[in-house]
Formats: structure tokens, C-alpha cells, sequence
């Protein structure tokens, strides 16, 4: 048993199938050419509390990240609507 209550042997069947998915499916994120930038947006939408947060991250042709920010709107939009207005 592990400390976290599992057995050795679900953790090896757990890290077979998460090495299986990452070959069938592998991060969509790929560097971008040599010394040029890639930034990345992401819009979380929370209706609940009547707000929207957008996040970005500039990373460099080796994937060191050079800058990052996050805005928080309030507001009720939708994740689509939100991505498309405020993308950079």
C-alpha cells in the first residue's frame, strides 16, 4: 500500500492507461519556431458570481514562459463570446 491508500498495482495499471492516453492524445501545445514568441489565451466563465476571467501566457521557441497575466470582467458572457472579444 502507498501512503495515499493504494496498491502497487492500481497505481501501475493507473500510469499504463495515463501513458496510453497521452500517446493516443498528445498535448496540443507545440513550441513554436525558433526565436519567435506563442501566446496562449484561456476564458473561465463563472455566471454564478457574474464574472469572467481571461489568462495568457507568452512563452518563447523553448517553452520558457516570458510573461503572463490575467484580467478579471464583471459580467455575464459566454465562453465563446467571451474568447472571440477579448483574444488577443
Amino acid at each position: 500500500m502507498s501512503k495515499c491508500g493504494f496498491s502497487s498495482s492500481k497505481i501501475t495499471t493507473f500510469l499504463v492507461k495515463l501513458s496510453l492516453l497521452i500517446l493516443l492524445f498528445p498535448p496540443r501545445w507545440l513550441l513554436p519556431a525558433t526565436r519567435t514568441l506563442k501566446s496562449n489565451v484561456d476564458v473561465m466563465t463563472n455566471k454564478q458570481f457574474g464574472f469572467i476571467c481571461i489568462g495568457v501566457v507568452v512563452r518563447n521557441h523553448v517553452g520558457q514562459v516570458l510573461g503572463e497575466a490575467v484580467l478579471r470582467i464583471t459580467g455575464c458572457f459566454s465562453a465563446h463570446l467571451a474568447c472571440t472579444s477579448f483574444a488577443l
